[in-house]
Order: structure tokens, then sequence, then C-alpha cells
């Protein structure tokens, strides 16, 4: 059984960036209170993170079950940590735009 868990976890995390990627409108929902650029800029960066996560569930899979040299699993090794930075930023980066607009709809309300 544990030897299935790594490959559940990829699938997992594959379907969640698929989905994040193509069928998650929460930012084009925020299209009408918020700056027609940021939402453009925003909707851009979910789908990026959604590929992201999509090409970190491909990189997963391949480091637990590929017979791979040491080389080359190293080289996937430092891809995953690079994925996971870059998928850090762009959520770090969409949630400055969400404290961009929070801040932005309290001026407009006071």
């Amino acid at each position: 059984m544990a030897n299935y868990l790594p490959g559940i976890f990829a699938v997992i995390v594959l379907a969640a960036g698929w989905h994040y990627a193509f069928f998650s409108s929460a930012a084009m929902k925020l299209a009408a209170v918020e700056n027609p650029r940021l939402n453009a800029r925003r909707v851009l960066m979910r789908r990026i993170n959604g590929a992201v996560m999509f090409l970190l569930a491909v990189d997963f899979y391949i480091l637990c079950y590929a017979d791979t040299s040491a080389a080359v699993g190293a080289t996937l090794v430092l891809a995953l940590f690079a994925l996971m930075m870059l998928l850090l930023l762009f959520a770090l980066a969409d949630l400055r735009l969400t404290r961009q607009l929070r801040d932005e709809l309290k001026n407009r309300n006071s």
C-alpha cells in the first residue's frame, strides 16, 4: 500500500493544479470590484500557478517512480525545490494583490 502513496499524492496535486489553472473562477469573480488590469494579472498568475502545480506533480511522480541516475535524480530534486519556490512566490503575489484590493475597498467605503 505504501508504494502507491506517492503516486496517489502526485495525481491529487495534478488534479488540483489542473482545476486551479482551468476551472477556478474565483479570480474572475473579482472583476466587478477590482481594477481590470490587476484582475487580468491575478487570473494569469493563478493559471500559471496551476501549471506549476501540474509540473510539480509530474516531477514528484518521476522522482518517486523512475529509475534514474544520481545526476538526474539530483536535477529532479532541484527542479522540485524550484517549482515549490515558484508556487510560493505566485501565492504570495496573489496574497499581496488581495491585500491591496481589501485596502482599496476599505478606502472606498470610508
